[in-house]
């Protein structure tokens, strides 16, 4: 049977230095996430701006249109314009809400954060790692509950950051 040949521990004798390569390869991949996060959070805040003041300002302009008009009678184009600044605003003040993009920047900031601490203590970790084997191992594997609790509980990136990261020397 298959499952008999499957184990919990690697099947050699586990040395210092490969504690030394995980914790180089945790802090990476730690780091990556970290940063994804932080730009994913500035990409999401970018577009609330770019939806969230073209809203406010349109509809202080049409608010302003609307009370300028009230004791004369406004010709037609500029009801017209009046109506489709209206409307645009609307769009623009939907999106906002549907897209919840102020939700995506707490979310990434808070996911970064995250992965921040867990980088930080695994840098501490690798500084340490060859003092005490035991503790190194008992720590790292806080470390990793930690991080699958953090990955589990963040946003998606989008693609393209993880990829200019990810090629990024």
């Amino acid at each position: 049977m298959y499952h008999a040949f499957v184990t919990s521990h690697p099947l050699y004798e586990v040395t210092d230095e490969d504690l030394r390569v995980l914790i180089l390869a945790w802090y990476r991949r730690v780091r990556l996430a970290n940063q994804a996060h932080a730009e994913a959070g500035s990409h999401a805040r970018r577009n609330s701006m770019l939806l969230g003041i073209p809203a406010v300002t349109l509809s202080a302009v049409v608010g302003s249109a609307i009370f300028a008009t009230i004791d004369k009678t406004p010709n037609r184009y500029l009801q017209i314009a009046v109506g489709l600044l209206s409307l645009t605003t609307a769009v623009l003040a939907a999106f906002q809400t549907f897209l919840r993009l102020d939700e995506q920047v707490r979310e990434h900031e808070v996911a970064s954060r995250s992965f921040g601490a867990i980088r930080r203590e695994l840098g501490q970790l690798g500084a340490i790692a060859h003092h005490n084997r035991e503790e190194t191992e008992s720590r790292l594997e806080k470390v990793r509950e930690r991080y699958d609790q953090a990955s589990a509980a963040s946003r998606n990136v989008p693609q393209k950051i993880w990829d200019r990261l990810v090629l990024q020397p």
